[in-house]
Formats: C-alpha cells, sequence, structure tokens
C-alpha cells in the first residue's frame, strides 16, 4: 500500500511540474506566428497607406460603432476581374482590420479582422445605394482565405520590387 500511494505521489508531481513548465513556456514566449499572420500586412498599410474613413453604413454592421470610422487604408486593383482590394485599419485600434473587395459596381464583402487573421464580422455591402447588411462569417470563408492569399502575395511583390 505505501509503495502504490509513493508511486502515485511521484507521477502526480512529475505530472504537475511538467504541466507547470508548460504554463510557463507559453506565457513567456512571443505570440505565435498564426497568431499573426496579417502582421506584415498590418505593417505595410500603417506605412504605405493613406488616411481615410470607413463609412457608417458599413462601419455599423461591423459593429464598430456608429459614425464613420477614421483609417488608414491601401488597395490594388487586379486585372483579370476587376475586382478591387482594400484594406482599411482603425486609427483607434490597430486591432482592426477591414479587408474589402468589390467590383466596378462597388458591390461587394468585407470583412472584420485582426493581426490573427480570424475572421469577427462579415457585411456585404452596396457602395451605389449605401447599404449594407451582416451575414455569417461561414458564408464567404473560402473568398476570405483566398483574399488574405492575395494580399499577402502583393504586399510580399511589393516589397520585393524596393
Amino acid at each position: 500500500m505505501k509503495r502504490t500511494f509513493l508511486w502515485l505521489s511521484v507521477l502526480l508531481i512529475s505530472i504537475t511540474s511538467v504541466v507547470q513548465a508548460e504554463l510557463t513556456a507559453t506565457n513567456n514566449s512571443a505570440v505565435p506566428a498564426n497568431q499573426t499572420i496579417l502582421a506584415p500586412l498590418i505593417s505595410f498599410v500603417l506605412t504605405k497607406g493613406k488616411p481615410d474613413s470607413a463609412e457608417t453604413y458599413i462601419v455599423q454592421n461591423l459593429n464598430l460603432g456608429s459614425k464613420d470610422l477614421a483609417v488608414i487604408e491601401t488597395g490594388w486593383k487586379s486585372r483579370g476581374d476587376n475586382m478591387s482590394h482594400l484594406v482599411s485599419i482603425s486609427t483607434e485600434n490597430k486591432d482592426d482590420v477591414i479587408i474589402f473587395i468589390f467590383n466596378e459596381k462597388i458591390d461587394g464583402i468585407c470583412w472584420l479582422t485582426s493581426k490573427s487573421g480570424q475572421i469577427r464580422s462579415t457585411v456585404e455591402f452596396s457602395r451605389s445605394s449605401h447599404t449594407s447588411h451582416a451575414t455569417s462569417n461561414e458564408l464567404h470563408l473560402k473568398e476570405f482565405e483566398r483574399e488574405k492569399k492575395y494580399l499577402l502575395g502583393r504586399i510580399s511583390a511589393a516589397r520585393g520590387k524596393k
């Protein structure tokens, strides 16, 4: 009985030590790369972008307030499909990143995300009628993933041209 108790005590102490070591390593390490996937894009936009504002009719549906939001933004137009790609970063909170994709009629989708690249909100909008509505994040998830890849590729190419 004493031997079993001693063995269980040693096992419990060993497990506790391992768990404490893992927690210490997690708390002392930098933010994992997968939680900052958009950091290069954010840095690029803050450096090369221009001041503007995200309009109320979109901002409201992203749950970012009830008035125009001051942002720093930059964008690109793709040749093959004539789609415009825009990244806007709130001047109030640099972790509020809005990614837009829209067509020539200025109908499109935007996503609220952060450095992590995880969707927080999705909005479909029409610039011509100044209307928008929130939609499920899953509905445009594949487009969002393609858009992130496109934008990271654009800034990588832009940095390579220096």
